[in-house]
């Protein structure tokens, strides 16, 4: 592989690092509670509930505009925001979650054509569903056990039925959680799958260009991420590489154009992040480091002007239409 497409391809992924702490505005006991959304063109402040931890965006009520999801960990709540043609949003409306959620995932859940929300629960060890009616309302949350401190999730089909399942990563006990879908919304009971020392994210892809999701996640405390091959019959393959110095949080991508999938990793100590390329059987043989911003908690994310499935953030103009 040649070093210059490597950098060039590098170069056209831009990468949005910020530290924990001011990533949302507020995250922790003593913060205000207004979370601020800014654009490049001016700014609006939604008044949410205590402790916004996690938000993500997605078209909830149908009309092709981006509408947001908050999870307030302080007071276990969901809030709501629909927006409008002018790009303001309404006031929140709110639901009621498990304790202290901490990440979101948006998907159809049921096979209805409408958006569910997935809100991890990370006190309560759980995660709760609420089912989306299409007009932006929601019903009242289900919740289903994982293990011990869930902070991420992904959805994809990954026992090959095309009913959406859910894989939770537990912080504590160094599992991913499988809960296999029924189709109808609900869920059976979870499968702990093993991966590396204290996980702190996770991602699902295909990272052995087999056609079956696979996951990632990184191990804070080995160094390391796990990548669970997925056999498409709901079972994993765990293999693990080398990712710096305690990596915490991980986007993925096909960042060199060699049509393999490959992960970049914020590492938390040393101020600095590394792409990982993808050698298309689940490792990573090397590697190509960039700095971050600052030391510390970090967070990266893919900046893509596209349409909204899931995770965004700061929306640039004519991006959402």
């Amino acid at each position: 592989m040649q070093e210059n497409n490597i950098g060039a391809a590098w170069r056209s992924v831009q990468f949005l690092i910020a530290g924990v702490v001011c990533l949302m505005g507020v995250l922790f006991i003593g913060c205000p509670q207004l979370w601020a959304q800014a654009y490049p063109y001016g700014q609006q402040t939604l008044t949410t509930g205590n402790g916004p931890d996690a938000v993500i965006a997605a078209d909830f009520n149908g009309d092709g505009r981006p509408d947001l999801a908050v999870g307030n960990s302080l007071d276990n709540t969901l809030s709501i925001f629909l927006s409008k043609a002018d790009g303001t949003f309404t006031s929140q409306t709110v639901y009621g979650t498990g304790a202290f959620p901490s990440a979101l995932a948006v998907a159809d859940l049921n096979g209805d054509g409408k958006l569910d929300i997935v809100v991890v629960d990370k006190n309560g060890n759980s995660v709760s569903v609420l089912l989306g009616k299409g007009d932006g309302t929601f019903n009242n949350r289900v919740d289903y056990p994982v293990g011990n401190e869930p902070v991420g999730i992904a959805v994809a089909d990954f026992n090959g039925d095309h009913k959406a399942d859910l894989a939770v990563v537990n912080q504590a006990d160094s599992t991913v959680s499988l809960l296999l879908g029924n189709g109808d919304g609900t869920f059976q009971g979870q499968t702990p799958v093993p991966v590396g020392p204290m996980p702190t994210a996770i991602q699902s892809a295909d990272f052995n260009n087999d056609g079956k999701p696979d996951l990632i996640t990184p191990g804070y405390d080995l160094n390391s991420v796990s990548v669970l091959l997925g056999k498409g019959d709901g079972t994993f393959t765990r293999v693990d590489s080398p990712a710096g110095t305690n990596p915490i949080s991980l986007a993925v991508g096909d960042f060199n154009g060699d049509g393999v999938t490959d992960v970049a990793v914020s590492d938390n100590t040393g101020s600095q992040g590394l792409l990982l390329i993808g050698k298309g059987d689940g490792t990573f043989p090397s590697s190509i480091p960039f700095s971050t911003t600052a030391a510390g908690d970090a967070d990266i994310a893919v900046h893509v002007c596209a349409p909204v499935t899931g995770f965004a953030f700061l929306p640039e103009p004519g991006c959402w239409q």
